[in-house]
């Protein structure tokens, strides 16, 4: 009689890694009270400059918010989602997808590495608002994003773009149709 193994199943018994996702700003919650059940969790973290009114301070926080990396097997999974402050295990669907280890390992190369890092939430032709500093108010376009957490976007003028340099913190993200609808 032939024996199946762990590899025959969708589900393998073996532990892999999920993404968590997790209610705004609980991630250091849920990683606790996984790391207090016995659950291997990995919650990468840079440090970011808030401003105040009256001051500017430096704070830790989640690479990824609202999401906490987990090694569990799938016998585990109930156990986590019963956790408070636990939204559900990512994926696609009704299948929940495991992360490589590879894509953990890259992660935690960076942050062990020493250079700068922050998220990446703007892409090329992504839309912006900037919010702050000495262009507030235009809207634009990514055109690039590069080094030294910069971006380059582009205003059309008169059937012309003028390429500026922005810090990617002063801007947020809006939709194609806001901005032409200007």
């Amino acid at each position: 009689m032939l024996t199946p193994s762990n590899d025959d199943f969708p589900y393998h018994s073996h532990d892999r890694w999920y993404a968590l996702h997790v209610r705004s700003n609980q991630e250091q919650q849920v990683a606790r009270s996984l790391q207090s059940k016995g659950i291997e969790t990995f919650l990468p973290t840079y440090r970011d400059r808030r401003q105040w009114s009256d001051r500017i301070k430096t704070l830790r926080v989640p690479l990824f918010p609202g999401y906490v990396f987990l090694r569990i097997t799938f016998t585990d999974k109930l156990r986590v989602l019963t956790i408070p402050g636990v939204i559900q295990l990512v994926g696609n669907g009704t299948e929940n997808t495991a992360i490589s280890d590879d894509q953990i390992d890259a992660i935690r190369l960076i942050l062990q590495s020493g250079v700068g890092c922050s998220p990446a939430d703007m892409v090329p032709g992504d839309v912006v608002y900037v919010e702050q500093g000495p262009l507030r108010g235009l809207k634009g376009v990514v055109v690039t994003t590069g080094s030294s957490h910069r971006i380059v976007i582009s205003i059309t003028l008169l059937r012309r773009a003028v390429a500026a340099e922005i810090d990617p913190a002063w801007v947020r993200l809006v939709d194609r149709a806001t901005l032409a609808g200007r």
